[in-house]
């Protein structure tokens, strides 16, 4: 008798649309294959949905195989024993779905799950596979048609026995987990190119290869954050993925221990073939996980890189704001000395021209050069001017004096006392600054 596996596989038009079944066709598919419940949380995964929800999900569920057949499991008609266990994990790869013509960094990919699903009757050696994935493009079917087909290897797709049956089940689990392991080296690759170009600026600055220093923005920290979630994201599925499958190595090598097992055969040594390969998948998959753990901690690194630069900018943009300033200062420091200049000469201008003090006589209206009045006016504005100069400029040393005192340093003191005696002496203590301490003597 030749057994033949029996497989369902549910589809939709993409991984966030709807499965094309409703969910009357779902629970009597389910009842009919004794599928057990916890399948539902498996299939929550799926979905019509805006964005992938639950991609960090992963999940290994299993029954073990029955001591005592339950009621209503024995249907000797579909060549069901009632002993058979079940199990049921989900997987995830990441495909390349759009490559951008001029840069890559605009490259799309998706990782994507599949949810597993397999019964094997350990007495007659029937066995189920129910497979869910998003897509219409139905691979994982083609490769399990492939791998069980008459075209496949007399190894993997023999059901004559049971023995082989059971041999031909780890042959499929081993193609799923070959699924699984697909691009993620090209995936990784394409990230940590894609944040060495984004902050390789961060890192070089001015070198050769960079045209120009990058003037950064908080867009540019808010991009590397987004790569180092996607980082994250990939380290997550990977762990997730190496949880499952060693999961799913520890039930086999009970399910081959178990006494309840009653095929006849090497299973042992299937079992032991089947550990040695999915381990070397495992291998892989912690490697991958190391390596994006590395991309994660140079992000971050980078990251804070960025913000350093950030802050630096910022302090030259403010430091040639304030040089900009100084020289506006200059300018209006000129424009007050220009005034007080002329203040003198206008007020004294204003104050001749009034009928206090009058040089020409009534009988001149036409006005007369007067030599008195020039001289007066000459004898007033010139000490007036000095005066006022004089004044602006010891009030500009008597606050320059007050900024010094205030970030003086212990290395500075004011002048000894013997040279600020007397009135010139106080003077200068008010007009210089302060002088470097120097040992004197007080005698």
């Amino acid at each position: 008798m030749t057994l033949k596996p029996l497989t369902r596989n549910l589809f939709a038009v993409n991984s966030r649309a709807p499965l094309l079944l409703t969910s009357e066709m779902f629970g009597e598919l389910m009842t009919y294959h004794q599928v057990m419940p916890s399948i539902v949380d498996f299939i929550s995964l799926f979905g019509e949905q805006s964005q992938p929800n639950d991609l960090n999900f992963s999940g290994f569920s299993a029954q073990p195989i029955a001591t005592k057949p339950l009621d209503g499991r024995a249907v000797q008609e579909l060549g069901r024993s009632g002993k058979q266990y079940q199990l049921c994990y989900n997987l995830k790869c990441v495909k390349l779905k759009t490559s951008h013509p001029t840069d890559f960094t605009f490259d799309e990919w998706s990782i994507r799950q599949a949810v597993i699903h397999h019964q094997f009757d350990v007495v007659g050696g029937n066995s189920f596979w129910l497979v869910v994935k998003g897509g219409m493009d139905l691979e994982l079917q083609r490769r399990f048609k492939d791998l069980m087909g008459d075209k496949a290897p007399s190894e993997c797709g023999s059901f004559g026995t049971p023995e082989e049956s059971f041999r031909s089940t780890l042959f499929a689990h081993l193609m799923y987990c070959l699924w699984a392991r697909e691009d993620w080296r090209g995936y990784i690759a394409w990230l940590e190119r894609s944040v060495d170009r984004e902050s390789q600026s961060a890192v070089w600055g001015r070198a050769a290869y960079v045209n120009v220093l990058k003037k950064y923005t908080a867009q540019d920290i808010q991009e590397l954050q987004i790569w180092e979630e996607a980082a994250g994201q990939a380290i997550a599925a990977l762990e997730g993925n190496i949880d499952v499958i060693s999961a799913l190595l520890e039930f086999y090598e009970g399910v081959a221990k178990d006494k309840n097992f009653t095929v006849q055969g090497d299973c042992a040594g299937a079992v032991a073939s089947f550990a040695a390969q999915v381990k070397a998948i495992n291998i892989q998959f912690a490697m991958e996980v190391k390596r994006t753990q590395a991309l994660v901690k140079s992000v971050s690194d980078r990251r804070e890189l960025v913000i350093q630069h950030l802050q630096s900018q910022s302090a030259i943009r403010m430091e040639k704001v304030s040089h900009r300033m100084e020289r506006e200062q200059t300018m209006m420091l000129i424009i007050t000395i220009v005034t007080l200049i002329y203040l003198p000469a206008t007020f004294v201008s204003t104050f001749f021209s009034t009928d206090i003090i009058k040089y020409q006589g009534a009988d001149s209206p036409g006005g007369s050069f007067s030599e008195t009045a020039m001289v007066r006016w000459l004898q007033v504005t010139i000490p007036l001017t000095f005066l006022t100069g004089l004044g602006a400029w010891v009030g500009r040393k008597a606050l320059q004096r007050g900024w010094a005192s205030e970030n003086e340093t212990p290395h500075m003191r004011s002048y000894p006392p013997h040279e600020i005696q007397g009135w010139h002496g106080r003077i200068k203590q008010l007009l210089m600054p302060p002088r470097p301490l120097l040992p004197y003597n007080e005698k």
